[in-house]
């Protein structure tokens, strides 16, 4: 790894693998894109995060995608390839350039991250039983209960049921509209959840009621 300065760090091809730097602090590593210049003269480029951008359409979807990360624990994907535009033009910038043998020295450590931390384990194929037990148990996770109802301003039902112990959002109708339902139903933990999830899906404050 080396340190360079602004001049030098645009100068320097696409797929440049680098992180910026202050006095005795290395930030995020990103990846470089394009560097931006007129008339002869480099003065802006363009990158992509490795750590903090999240697969979505635009800001209100992300912002929808980490409330329910929060509040949920509801799984997300990270996007490796949306390009930004630093947009910062300090003069005085340092960045720290990785070498070619830090990358490979990194892939090498994710790729053993990969084998401890997210091993798959090879599906078993069940033994058949050797008898028939005598008292089978079979477990009764109850009926959907309707608990909560609303509409949207169109007019389309929205509700919220209980089914053993997870709440479901759903709908009436999948697409009215300009407003899509189709990823309806969606299970949530809490009832909460689902309804904070109902006013990001129709980006309204809705009046729910019992039935």
């Amino acid at each position: 790894m080396r340190i360079v300065d602004r001049k030098t760090f645009l100068a320097m091809p696409e797929g440049t693998i680098f992180a910026k730097y202050d006095p005795s602090v290395i930030r995020e590593p990103m990846v470089k894109a394009e560097s931006i210049g007129s008339e002869g003269e480099l003065f802006d480029f363009r990158y992509t995060s490795l750590t903090d951008e999240v697969d979505c359409s635009g800001s209100f979807e992300r912002d929808g995608i980490m409330d329910l990360a929060e509040i949920e624990g509801t799984p997300f994907a990270l996007h490796f390839n949306t390009q930004c535009r630093d947009g910062l033009f300090d003069a005085d910038q340092l960045f720290a350039v990785w070498d070619r043998d830090d990358v490979e020295g990194l892939i090498s450590r994710l790729q053993s991250a990969l084998a401890q931390g997210y091993a798959v384990t090879p599906a078993v194929a069940p033994r058949e039983s050797q008898a028939t037990p005598t008292n089978p148990v079979t477990v009764d996770i109850g009926k959907e209960t309707l608990i909560l109802e609303t509409k949207d301003k169109k007019g389309v039902e929205l509700y919220i049921s209980e089914w053993g112990g997870v709440f479901m959002l759903d709908s009436a109708s999948d697409r009215t509209g300009f407003k899509c339902y189709y990823e309806l139903p969606r299970a949530y933990k809490t009832e909460r959840g689902a309804r904070h999830a109902a006013a990001l899906l129709t980006c309204e404050k809705l009046a729910w009621k019992q039935p």
